[in-house]
């Protein structure tokens, strides 16, 4: 299972970084502007809990640890990318991809949740979050 553990924290830095790339982009365009925002915000908060998980994270975002949850956040995400462009459209087709595949991998039981997915892997504790602000 290690080996798959690496494997889905690279697809979800992939996707975490597709959706602020595209997030900051789109802060330059008064058309996309309030998407973007969006965009980056989840963009960079994918990204983040790759490594550091905030202690309210479970409590506020617990769709995140689970692949449903996840994968349907990221259809959501790929369909805010897709506009404009051919570019846009690849890259909001490989976020939508990831969240179908994910969202399958639910209901595979044989498929083990990564422990990024886990709530346990790496919290922070309440007095660790200070240090780090």
């Amino acid at each position: 299972m290690s080996d798959l553990n690496g494997i889905f924290k690279a697809v979800n830095l992939l996707v975490g970084l597709i959706t602020a790339i595209w997030g900051f982009i789109g802060l330059f365009n008064l058309r996309t502007f309030f998407i973007a925002i969006y965009l980056l915000a989840f963009g960079v908060s994918i990204v983040l809990l790759e490594f550091q998980i905030p202690p309210l994270t479970q409590q506020y975002a617990s769709f995140l640890f689970s692949f449903l949850g996840r994968g349907v956040f990221y259809i959501l995400l790929g369909f805010l990318i897709i506009h404009d462009n051919v570019l846009r459209y690849l890259s909001g087709f490989i976020v939508v991809i990831i969240g179908i595949a994910y969202s399958i991998l639910e209901f595979i039981p044989s498929v083990e949740v990564p422990d990024n997915f886990r709530i346990d892997a790496h919290v922070l504790a309440d007095d660790e979050e200070s240090e780090i602000i």
